[in-house]
């Protein structure tokens, strides 16, 4: 702490209202001390003195609050609610409502091999979770009224369907895969992802959806010697950590 001399302290809330400030104020001399010692050498008569105390002690200064700024919050910290508020991305947005509003973070991954026993888990644990992850492509009796019967569940209990697919193909064809063949995702997920090795397409001429859902980009899978593996690209030697950056 800075350390400041001076003669004479008034009295009047100087030396508290720098301290604040990380001034340490030292007087030589306070009025009150002043005072008496005129008062006793008979430099000033009573009366006089008697004013000065009284207009010293009725003009006190409080010292000054130092302001309060309060940190800025992390995620972390952060209210889903208030999250929501922030994000830019819709879905990312109404997921981090939903979870919200529904007080869970929960996600039920649904890997069964028949379409009877996902409807049965989604029904299930629909009304507790956020999110219900599908593997579209491991069910051994898939018929397009899956799609919209497990639509239909999350509309019932309030959830959102992120198909795992893990698309990994140019942007064409990841286009395709997505809006179109067999499954039909983009009619029925909200949410699915890729690999950082497919590309969205610049030009399609029946684009499916994408300002309507979100795709989690899996820049390495937990497996030794992917492509975004840095590791293995410098040392030929791989521990692999999953990564997942939504975007």
């Amino acid at each position: 702490m800075e350390c400041e001399q001076v003669l004479l302290d008034r009295e009047q809330g100087g030396p508290e209202r720098i301290q604040g400030d990380g001034v340490k104020l030292r007087a030589a001399l306070t009025v009150t001390k002043f005072i008496h010692v005129l008062e006793k050498l008979k430099k000033l008569d009573a009366e006089t003195c008697a004013k000065v105390r009284e207009f010293v002690a009725a003009n006190r200064f409080a010292p000054i609050a130092p302001e309060k700024i309060a940190p800025a919050k992390s995620a972390a910290q952060m209210s889903y609610s208030e999250r929501a508020s922030l994000a830019s991305n819709a879905m990312a947005k109404q997921l981090l409502a939903l979870m919200s509003e529904k007080k869970t973070n929960l996600s039920v991954a649904a890997d069964m091999a028949t379409c009877a026993e996902v409807l049965a888990l989604a029904d299930s644990v629909g009304p507790h979770v956020c999110v219900l992850k599908t593997h579209v492509d491991v069910l051994d009796d898939f018929t397009p009224e899956f799609g919209t019967a497990l639509l239909n569940l999350a509309s019932k209990h309030n959830f959102l369907i992120f198909e795992d697919r893990k698309f990994a193909d140019i942007g064409n064809t990841v286009a395709m895969q997505y809006a179109g063949g067999v499954y039909k995702i983009a009619d029925w997920s909200h949410i699915t992802n890729a690999h950082t090795v497919a590309t969205l397409p610049t030009t399609h001429p029946n684009p499916p959806p994408y300002s309507t859902s979100i795709s989690p980009v899996i820049a390495e899978g937990s497996f030794c010697c992917s492509l975004a593996c840095r590791v293995c690209l410098s040392r030929h030697v791989c521990v692999s950590v999953p990564v997942v950056v939504c975007v």
